[in-house]
């Protein structure tokens, strides 16, 4: 069996994230999205932060700098898979 330390995983791709007096690293996600509406394509960007559970609580409405620039959460995080990992939505500020 293979384990591996999330730490390593975050510092080899992870980016600098604060959220009041909390400092940590998260996996920020930006993936565009297509919608038709009436006819007319539309191109969105949904920003999703990824960080180890527990390491941060979000409430909606909550502000978190990910490598300085603002971000508002969208909802409570989800965990991820076997839980190790959460995941917010975020409107970028």
């Amino acid at each position: 069996m293979f384990v591996e330390s999330p730490d390593n995983f975050l510092d080899d791709f992870g980016v600098s994230c604060s959220q009041g007096a909390t400092n940590f690293t998260g996996l920020l996600d930006m993936p565009d999205q297509t919608f038709d509406l009436g006819g007319t394509s539309i191109q969105s960007s949904e920003y999703s932060l990824t960080f180890l559970t527990g390491i941060a609580t979000f409430l909606n409405g909550d502000v978190v700098t990910v490598s300085g620039v603002s971000y508002v959460a969208r909802g409570a995080p989800n965990k991820l898979d076997d839980g190790v990992f959460s995941a917010i939505k975020m409107s970028r500020v």
